[in-house]
């Protein structure tokens, strides 16, 4: 019983660990580039880009060409009233 209760635990525990990380990764692709997370992710979703951390982590890491494009179009993003 108490196995299946760790077990639970640890699932969780994976999401929060893997999510830290692709914040983590794209905070430091970012910051080389002089801006910071929580700005940019605000800047993308004024930009409707539905890109999620995981995919954004991967294209900041392996493709530095493509993030670069990302992050114009967070920089040239105008606020939106919803």
């Amino acid at each position: 019983m108490k196995a299946g209760t760790n077990a639970y635990v640890g699932r969780k525990n994976k999401k929060r660990e893997f999510r830290r990380l692709w914040i983590s990764r794209i905070s430091a692709a970012l910051r080389a580039k002089g801006h910071r997370y929580s700005e940019m992710k605000n800047k993308w979703l004024h930009a409707r880009m539905e890109v999620d951390r995981k995919n954004i982590s991967e294209i900041a890491v392996n493709y530095p060409d493509v993030f670069d494009k990302l992050v114009e179009v967070g920089e040239k993003a105008k606020r939106v009233e919803v």
